[in-house]
């Protein structure tokens, strides 16, 4: 893959992203406007019984490990400040936080609420 298709990739991602918050926020903001597949309850998933996963090219930069109660995402590399940002609110989505431990720095994920 080459670079700009690499940045195309990085930049369509971050674009998606966006507008995924922006109608969330659009639909909390105007609930009226919100459609009825979006309005409707949507299940409760058992967060024991699943693995979080994040979309192309994320997915390809982050390790995720089951660590007993919590997932544990680290980047395999070091992370842009943009695929930082992303995987932060991906994770914050999830229920997660960053955890600042050196050369062991992670995120972690509660598979559990509290």
């Amino acid at each position: 893959m080459s670079n700009v298709e690499k940045a195309l990739a990085k930049f369509a991602s971050a674009v998606r992203v966006a507008c995924e918050e922006l109608s969330r926020d659009m639909n909390e903001a105007m609930p009226q406007f919100a459609s009825a597949s979006e309005k409707a309850p949507q299940p409760v998933q058992n967060k024991s019984t699943f693995e979080p996963t994040f979309p192309e090219p994320l997915d390809r930069l982050v390790v995720i490990t089951n660590e007993g109660e919590h997932w544990k995402v680290k980047f395999k590399q070091f992370a842009s400040k943009e695929d930082f940002s992303l995987v932060a609110r991906i994770v914050k989505e999830y229920g997660g936080e960053y955890y600042s431990l050196g050369k062991d720095s992670q995120f972690r994920i509660p598979k559990k609420t509290p």
